[in-house]
Parts: C-alpha cells; sequence; structure tokens
C-alpha cells in the first residue's frame, strides 16, 4: 500500500512539473529525485509475513541496504529526551537549560 501510495505521489510531482523550462530548477529537481531514489534504495527493505508465524516477517534485503546498530537512532533520542529535560528546567531556573551553561 505504502509502495502504491508513493508512487503515484512521485508520479503527481513529476507530472506537475512537466513542462518546466527553467534549468536550474530542472536541475534542483533531479538533484532530489536522484536523492530520493537513493535513499529509498539504501534504507527501504520489502518484508514478507513469514506463514504459519503471528508477527513474524522475513526481510527481502540486498547489498546496497544500509545496515547498521541504530546507534545514530539512541543518540537522537537521547537528544530529544535532553531537550525536553532542558526545556523543563529552563522554565523553572530561567536558564537556557543548556547543561554546558545552566546547569546547577
Amino acid at each position: 500500500m505504502v509502495n502504491v501510495a508513493a508512487h503515484q505521489k512521485t508520479y503527481l510531482e513529476f507530472d506537475s512539473r512537466r513542462n518546466e523550462t527553467d534549468e536550474v530548477k530542472i536541475k534542483e529537481q533531479l538533484e532530489l529525485a536522484n536523492q530520493v531514489a537513493s535513499l529509498l534504495r539504501h534504507n527501504l527493505a520489502q518484508a514478507t509475513k513469514v506463514e504459519g508465524a503471528d508477527n513474524l516477517y522475513s526481510l527481502r534485503l540486498n547489498s546496497e541496504h544500509e545496515l547498521g546498530d541504530n546507534e545514530t537512532l539512541r543518540q537522537a533520542s537521547k537528544l530529544h529526551r535532553l531537550k525536553i529535560q532542558g526545556t523543563s528546567s529552563k522554565a523553572a531556573s530561567g536558564g537556557c537549560g543548556t547543561p554546558s551553561c545552566c546547569s546547577a
């Protein structure tokens, strides 16, 4: 379903710019399209439900997929929590809330 919606959205975006004549805008749009294609190619995987098993899926990966340990996701989550904590302490202390200048 998501794949069909993404395909339709991509088609509509390209179609809406079909008559563009500004070379700079065309190059910008092609660069964006190439970036999106690369992102999808390296980060999107197909999954199929394993027959006879509840909530178990098999991923189809290839050599282009980026495989990591999710450390960047953990760091982003930690940073988000720190920002939330900093915002609440900022209101109480009157400071900016960052540990480097306003921590007690």
